[in-house]
């Protein structure tokens, strides 16, 4: 990761440093960044070039890791706002007494009462096949269709 945010910058030199001094900035981030996933890392650079538009000179640890806690909190505060909403949510649900639900239930049977009954699927087949029976019968001066 460091050597990918160093050569897109390279404003230090990457290519030019020896490997021990390579290895030490790499043993520097991996000691401050190594709490967070990779994919926590990697989501810090890309917003700490972004946070910059192109115009960063270098790049270190404590920034990245700024980032890091930066949507960190930003994700804390959102989860805040669902917990808080999720709350007065609970707070706003009425106390139903058990005549309220009875009450409630009486009012959704007498809506349901204008609606047809449910029917078997054998007296759907029933009425279904006296209507057949209805068409075949009718004389062909009506419409229908004899066979």
């Amino acid at each position: 990761m460091l050597e990918v945010a160093s050569a897109k910058i390279d404003r230090f030199g990457w290519d030019r440093m020896s490997q021990n001094v390579k290895d030490a900035l790499c043993a520097d981030w991996c000691d401050r960044l190594g709490q967070y996933t990779l994919a926590e890392v990697k989501q810090g650079v890309k917003d700490l070039f972004s946070a910059h538009k192109g115009k960063l000179r270098s790049i270190n640890e404590y920034q990245v890791e700024e980032q890091i806690t930066f949507r960190h909190r930003a994700i804390t505060a959102r989860l805040t706002e669902q917990d808080k909403i999720r709350e007065q949510m609970e707070a706003r649900k009425p106390d139903l007494t058990d005549e309220e639900i009875a009450r409630r239930k009486q009012v959704a049977a007498d809506a349901m009462k204008g609606f047809p009954k449910e029917q078997s699927e054998q007296e759907t087949q029933n009425q279904i096949n006296a209507a057949k029976d209805q068409i075949e019968n009718m004389p062909e001066s009506s419409g229908g269709a004899k066979r």
